[in-house]
């Protein structure tokens, strides 16, 4: 009886010039020797550590894990890595490369590292200056053409399944760059090669209701659905999920929320101060259909993100048009003169808002 032969990615993986395969002497030179006192984070399912790699002279963060898998699984999952490392946008953080410990069977996920501070940050952080609205719409605008990126290249789709603020890192000059490409598939790569396994993100108050309840394979449309909780909870500056409301309290989820204050005309309660003395009514409007349209229940009736691009860039256009002409929103609305009539009377938010 033959013996199945256990297979190394070191052997069968070619080399790739787009993802570098580090060896273990390069993490452990990279983290003062520390690969065994990475801080643990995520609930235990990774490891952390942030390195600089000397080859390459940049800083990186290290994600190490541990994997009870051998032979071809594991090669899979390392070409997967190179597959990942391969993509390349502004608004995404670089996948570096990787490391494979075979001795001790663990995997180093390198990616780049910014040292930025993350949107959830700047939307719920004390010590950071509220931004002004047309930099929070061009921020998602940003995020949509990287998400969009993400889901079209490399011949097929790349979800990222845990999309939310805490993985949206700005950089230095305030450019938004969606993080942890990848890091979800791999850290699940058992369960997502069995069709009947659930899979669930960290973030699980951005999943969207086919993911949490089905055995659904449409992840690119769980991914639009995060993004357009992502979408009002940077417009509200308020979580999906309000913890301290009863699970009875239909206002603890931030959609149903935002849906009650335009029934009962109450909208200007969910914009900050800035927004209510920036935003322009349609603008407003064009954002909140095309949030409402991505968070949609019905999976197949949500956009994708190339028509969510176009939407927010009519939606950019609009703002821009109105600043231009130096309307004057000074009406029935609010104190601080918007007119949000226009958008009470729009008959596809109020359809939107009733489903």
């Amino acid at each position: 009886m033959k013996t199945t032969e256990l297979v190394s990615p070191n052997d069968l993986v070619p080399p790739s010039d787009s993802g570098p395969r580090f060896s273990i002497q390069d993490i452990r030179a990279a983290t003062d020797n520390l690969v065994d006192g990475f801080a643990i984070t995520n609930n235990g399912s990774w490891k952390f550590c942030i390195g600089f790699i000397q080859q390459l002279k940049m800083t990186v963060s290290i994600y190490q894990f541990h994997f009870e898998i051998f032979g071809r699984e594991v090669l899979e999952l390392c070409r997967e890595i190179e597959r990942l490392s391969r993509l390349r946008h502004p608004n995404l953080l670089s996948l570096i490369g990787y490391c494979y410990h075979e001795d001790e069977n663990k995997i180093f996920i390198v990616y780049d590292h910014i040292g930025s501070i993350s949107l959830d940050k700047h939307l719920y952080g004390t010590r950071n200056v509220a931004l002004p609205w047309k930099r929070k719409l061009r921020i998602c605008l940003s995020v949509a053409q990287g998400l969009g990126h993400l889901h079209r290249s490399l011949g097929q789709a790349t979800i990222h399944h845990d999309l939310r603020a805490a993985n949206i890192l700005l950089d230095e000059d305030g450019n938004p760059k969606i993080s942890l490409i990848g890091l979800y598939k791999v850290s699940h790569v058992h369960q997502l090669a069995k069709p009947s396994t659930k899979v669930q993100a960290t973030g699980v108050e951005y999943l969207s209701p086919d993911t949490k309840t089905t055995d659904s394979q449409s992840f690119e449309k769980s991914d639009v659905c995060s993004f357009g909780l992502l979408l009002l909870e940077v417009l509200c500056c308020r979580r999906p999920i309000d913890s301290e409301l009863d699970h009875d309290n239909d206002d603890r989820y931030l959609k149903h929320w935002v849906k009650n204050n335009i029934k009962t005309k109450k909208l200007h309660q969910i914009l900050d101060f800035n927004s209510k003395r920036e935003i322009a009514a349609a603008c407003l409007a064009e954002f909140l259909r095309v949030a409402f349209s991505c968070s949609l229940v019905c999976e197949t009736e949500r956009p994708s993100m190339d028509d969510v691009i176009k939407k927010l860039e009519s939606a950019l256009k609009l703002q821009e048009q109105a600043e231009a002409m130096k309307q004057d929103f000074k009406g029935k609305g609010c104190d601080d003169g918007f007119n949000l009539e226009d958008i009470y009377h729009d008959i596809s938010i109020s359809n939107l808002a009733d489903n």
